[in-house]
């Protein structure tokens, strides 16, 4: 699987498990997210470790909010390491969303995947600041890829009716790529 075939699921399958209203809160699409990452998971053959008090089906968080392990069997010599590591962070300040993006930085995974929801005036001062930690960042690894799922409601935070979602993949260098938007209208995902 590749950072863009990860995203491109995403967007194609968020709406089918998500039952999300315009009312919804965070804890709700924070929820939503983790159930769609969890089943991907699973279907592809990861273990999953997640935080119990939003996704009752996983193992208990490890690390960072969700993460994806692959293991040959149940024991600790079975532990071949992370696929996927993922954090996510809705409508909170921007230190509350690179904080959590620091986890992702300094974790061996080779998918990294950072959810935010953000006012779309917020975007690319956010992205420049990941990609700058990014290259500033003094260990790295040359398979690691960076995911950036960008939630945008409008018309306003207070009152959505719909969202954007953008992806964006980010190497190991901080070099990016816009992947295909995709609007979440409620009652329908229009790619």
């Amino acid at each position: 699987m590749t950072i863009e075939e990860l995203y491109k699921n995403f967007g194609e399958n968020f709406k089918r498990i998500a039952t999300l209203t315009p009312d919804s809160g965070n804890p709700e699409w924070t929820k939503a997210t983790y159930r769609y990452f969890y089943k991907e998971g699973i279907e592809n053959g990861f273990k999953v470790w997640a935080k119990p008090n939003v996704l009752a089906e996983g193992e208990q968080e490890y690390i960072v909010d969700l993460c994806w392990s692959k293991e040959l069997g149940s024991d600790y010599k079975d532990y071949m390491g992370l696929e996927l590591a993922l954090e996510s962070e809705w409508l909170t300040s921007k230190d509350d969303i690179m904080w959590d993006f620091c986890k992702l930085i300094d974790i061996k995974s080779f998918f990294k995947v950072m959810v935010i929801c953000v006012r779309g005036e917020e975007v690319n001062p956010m992205l420049e600041e990941m990609r700058e930690t990014i290259k500033k960042s003094r260990i790295k690894f040359p398979d690691e890829n960076y995911l950036i799922i960008v939630f945008m409601p409008l018309p306003t935070i207070s009152n959505p009716r719909q969202y954007v979602i953008e992806g964006y993949r980010v190497n190991c260098e901080g070099a990016s790529d816009k992947l295909q938007s995709v609007d979440y209208i409620f009652n329908q995902v229009v790619i």
